[in-house]
């Protein structure tokens, strides 16, 4: 895994993808955990686009079919985690915990029989869910 530019790793359609995600993790960094950052992301990203990636261990966001998002470590992957870019607000302690096994770099995710993908998708109901118990 290399760290490369914004440039280097999305296409240029997608540039304006860390801007948006050092935004939204301003706006949203009261949350702890992944499976809350992930979930919460997928719904502001792109309807159809955005998935969440769920390994026994952790959750990661899959955009486009092209980037893996982390927002918990604040990490954008290519789709092999060949190469990535760190955000505003980048964890090492979580960057070291989660994609760095035993002195090499192994991607947690590299396995795709070892994690689920979650379309998230909003809904609308009549009546108010909440209280209707």
């Amino acid at each position: 895994m290399i760290w490369v530019s914004e440039e280097d790793l999305l296409d240029s359609e997608d540039l304006w993808l860390p801007t948006f995600c050092n935004n939204w993790y301003k706006k949203n960094n009261y949350m702890r955990g992944c499976e809350p950052l992930s979930m919460t992301l997928a719904r502001y990203l792109t309807s159809g686009s955005s998935y969440v990636v769920q390994s026994e261990h952790h959750s990661i966001n899959l955009f486009k079919n092209k980037y893996f998002i982390d927002m918990q470590v604040n990490v954008i992957f290519d789709r092999n985690f060949k190469k990535y870019i760190k955000l505003d607000s980048f964890r090492q302690r979580g960057f070291i915990r989660f994609y760095v096994e035993a002195g090499g770099i192994h991607p947690l995710f590299l396995d795709e029989s070892k994690y689920d993908i979650v379309l998230v998708k909003p809904i609308t109901t009549k009546k108010n869910l909440l209280n209707d118990r």
